[in-house]
């Protein structure tokens, strides 16, 4: 867990105690009040896990496939040696 996921954790926790408000708690994450409503509601039914980052571990959407990589650096060897 980072020192950004441990803030949100305190802050949700926080809420969930009732020693802060949810719009303190949105002004503290930089979220919107119904942002921290839904942090609250998750972390209620699974628990601390459940704030941290989703994709975590998890490779990239945007990744290239590897083969397609591959072909393009070919590609731009021969062309490098094809320019003078």
């Amino acid at each position: 867990m980072n020192e950004k996921e441990f803030l949100r954790l305190n802050a949700i926790s926080d809420v969930c105690k009732k020693r802060i408000r949810r719009s303190d708690a949105a002004g503290i994450l930089s979220l919107s009040v119904r942002q921290v409503q839904r942090l609250i509601t998750r972390f209620r039914q699974l628990g601390a896990v459940d704030i941290t980052h989703q994709r975590r571990g998890l490779p990239s959407s945007n990744k290239i496939n590897e083969d397609v990589r591959l072909r393009c650096l070919e590609i731009m060897r021969v062309i490098k040696k094809k320019i003078p």
